[in-house]
C-alpha cells in the first residue's frame, strides 16, 4: 500500500516539477561564488553554481558542469554514465542471484516486524535514498535539467529497491516483505521532499559499515553476504546543527547524528544499538579539487565516520544491556 502511495506522490510532484521545467527556471538559493571558469558557463543553457546548493553549501556534479536549466541530453556522457549506472545495477544483480537467489520457490510474502531488531528497515530507508541520489547524479551528467533529474531520480530509486524486494519472494531463503517496501518507499519520498525543504537537507541520511568481528561482536546468523549482515551496519540522520540554530559559536563542519543498529543477531547476546554521535560534513573540511574529487568527497559524506559518541544498547524484550561512551565510535571506548 506504501509503495503505491510513494508512486502517487512522487508522480504528482513529477506533473508539477514537469511543468516548471518549462515554464519557470526560478530558485531562491543563497548566494555562492565559484571559481571563474565555472562562472562563466553559458546561463542561457546552464543554472548558475549558486543554484546549486544543498542546505548551507555547494552541491557538485559529476562532469564539473552546472546542471542544464532544460533538458538537453549530451550522448556521449549519457552512454558512459548511464551505460556505468546499468552495469553496476547488473552486476548487483548476479551478485544478488548468485546469493539471495540461487533457489526459487513460488512467491510468498513474510510478516518479519522485528526481523534483525528493525536494522533492516535502516537498510532499505537509506538504501532507496542513495540509489535515488546516485540516480539522479547520472541523469544531471547525461543532461537531464535539474529539476526533472531528482524526480526520475526517485522514481530510478523506487523501481530498482521494489525490484529487488519483489524477487526477494521467490528466494528460497527470502520472500517478501511490506515493511521493507514501506521502508524502501520512505527513503525515496525523504529524497524527492528534500529537493524542496531546507530543514530536510539539513537531516541527512548516513551510514557505516564495520565487520562485526572489528568491533567485538558476531556477524548476524545466516547471514549471506555484507548486504544482509546487520550486526555489521549502523544508519543514522546526522543534523547540521550550524544551518539548523544559526549558532554563531558551533563549527559549520560539525554535525550531530543520531543512529540505530543492532549487534550478535540470531544469538543471546543480541542487542538494538541506539548512538549519539558527533559527526563531520566532509564537503566543507576536505579541500576543493578537479569535478571528480569533489563529486568524490560529496557522494562520501554519506558514510558515517567514527567520532565521540554515546551508545544505549536495548534487549529484544526492552531491557536496558548498558551504556557505553566512545572516543571513536565503535572503536575507542572509554
Amino acid at each position: 500500500m506504501l509503495t503505491r502511495v510513494g508512486v502517487i506522490l512522487i508522480s504528482l510532484l513529477g506533473a508539477g516539477i514537469a511543468r516548471a521545467d518549462i515554464v519557470s527556471d526560478s530558485t531562491v538559493k543563497a548566494p555562492f561564488t565559484l571559481d571563474s571558469t565555472l562562472a562563466q558557463k553559458d546561463t542561457s543553457e546552464y543554472i548558475p553554481w549558486s543554484q546549486y546548493r544543498w542546505a548551507d553549501h555547494q552541491l557538485y556534479t559529476l562532469t564539473g558542469t552546472p546542471p542544464r536549466r532544460y533538458t538537453k541530453i549530451d550522448p556521449l556522457p549519457a552512454y558512459t554514465y548511464l551505460g556505468a549506472y546499468f552495469g553496476i545495477l547488473a552486476a548487483l544483480h548476479y551478485y544478488q542471484e548468485a546469493t539471495f537467489w540461487r533457489s526459487g520457490q513460488s512467491f510468498r510474502i513474510r510478516n518479519n516486524w522485528d526481523e534483525s531488531l528493525g536494522a533492516n528497515y535502516g537498510g532499505h530507508f537509506e538504501g532507496g535514498y542513495f540509489v535515488s541520489y546516485v540516480s539522479e547524479q547520472a541523469l544531471i551528467a547525461s543532461g537531464v535539467s535539474y529539476k526533472l533529474a531528482p524526480l526520475y531520480g526517485a522514481l530510478a530509486g523506487l523501481g530498482y529497491q521494489t525490484y529487488v524486494e519483489i524477487l526477494d519472494g521467490y528466494g528460497s531463503d527470502f520472500s517478501f516483505s511490506p515493511y521493507e517496501a514501506y521502508a524502501q518507499t520512505l527513503g525515496v519520498i525523504y529524497f524527492a521532499a528534500s529537493q524542496y525543504s531546507r530543514t530536510l537537507q539539513d537531516l541527512s541520511p548516513k551510514f557505516n559499515y564495520y565487520w562485526a568481528p572489528w568491533i567485538g561482536g558476531q556477524p548476524k546468523a545466516g547471514s549471506m553476504t555484507p548486504i544482509d549482515d546487520y550486526s555489521a551496519w549502523n544508519f543514522w540522520i546526522s543534523a547540521n546543527i550550524k544551518d539548523l540554530t544559526q549558532w554563531s559559536f558551533w563549527p559549520n563542519w560539525l554535525n550531530i547524528a543520531a543512529g540505530y543498529g543492532a549487534r550478535d543477531l540470531g544469538y543471546p547476546t543480541e542487542t538494538r544499538i541506539i548512538t549519539l554521535a558527533l559527526d563531520y560534513d566532509l564537503v566543507k573540511i576536505l579541500p576543493d579539487g578537479s569535478p571528480g574529487w569533489n563529486w568524490f568527497r560529496q557522494t562520501l559524506d554519506f558514510f558515517k565516520f567514527p567520532a565521540p559518541g554515546v551508545e544505549w544498547r536495548v534487549t529484544r524484550d526492552g531491557k536496558s544491556a548498558g551504556t557505553h561512551f566512545y572516543l571513536a565510535y565503535p572503536f575507542v571506548k572509554f
